[in-house]
């Protein structure tokens, strides 16, 4: 099966910019958006703790081989929406930001009867400012779990969505824990083609955020 026309298109559709990705979730710490890939992959991490565009829709696509096992990888915005409570005049510090120490991962195959198991990432240290947000590199599919996809799944493409729920705990020692956010991707169960740069004398020299999935490139000339 010839990957790269689908693969193109998709990562076309995928990066459409929208507040689409927005989810509801009253809870002080907030998972809000998905990052969309730079368009400079030389410049991956978004800066200043937010996406500079988000991922919509449904055309996501990873593939299982990558030389060997491959994962599925996104940067995420997330939101701590408590009040920085530091206070001078009764001389306090500030116990509001949230640590973020786990991301915890389960999966579904609409329409199909395929079972992941459920996956904790760990440890994670991530902080989130007090009335601020931030970008971690989040893991939707591990690579540990490429494995199991390989000897389960057929060629594809494969609808799943996976569902991910961070925890954590606050300065002051109480702990957090997110509503779920979904993330639907397709998979391809087969070595990853490549990447096409225009022109195709040019070379790939960076990939953002994780090559064999939707990620963005920046192509140069060969020296």
């Amino acid at each position: 099966m010839n990957l790269r026309a689908p693969l193109l298109a998709l990562a076309l559709l995928s990066l459409t910019s929208s507040l689409a990705g927005c989810v509801a979730n009253d809870a002080s710490v907030q998972i809000q958006y998905v990052c969309a890939p730079s368009t400079d992959a030389s410049s991956c991490a978004p800066t200043g703790g937010v996406c500079q565009t988000y991922l919509t829709g449904q055309a996501y696509y990873y593939t299982t081989v990558l030389g060997g096992p491959n994962g599925l990888f996104f940067y995420m915005q997330v939101a701590n929406n408590r009040p920085n409570n530091a206070s001078t005049d009764q001389g306090t510090t500030n116990t509001a930001d949230a640590r973020i120490s786990e991301y915890d991962l389960s999966f579904d195959f609409p329409g199909n009867s395929y079972s992941l198991p459920d996956f904790v990432v760990s440890p994670i240290t991530v902080t989130v400012p007090a009335a601020g947000s931030t970008t971690p590199y989040v893991t939707f599919i591990p690579m540990e779990l490429s494995s199991q996809l390989q000897t389960m799944l057929p060629a594809g493409p494969t609808l799943i969505d996976v569902y991910v729920k961070l925890k954590g705990t606050y300065v002051d020692g109480s702990s957090f824990e997110t509503g779920k956010f979904k993330l639907s991707a397709y998979i391809y169960n087969e070595a990853f083609p490549g990447y096409v740069c225009v022109p195709a004398t040019d070379i790939v020299q960076y990939v953002c955020p994780n090559a064999g999935q939707t990620s963005t490139i920046t192509c140069a000339a060969p020296t």
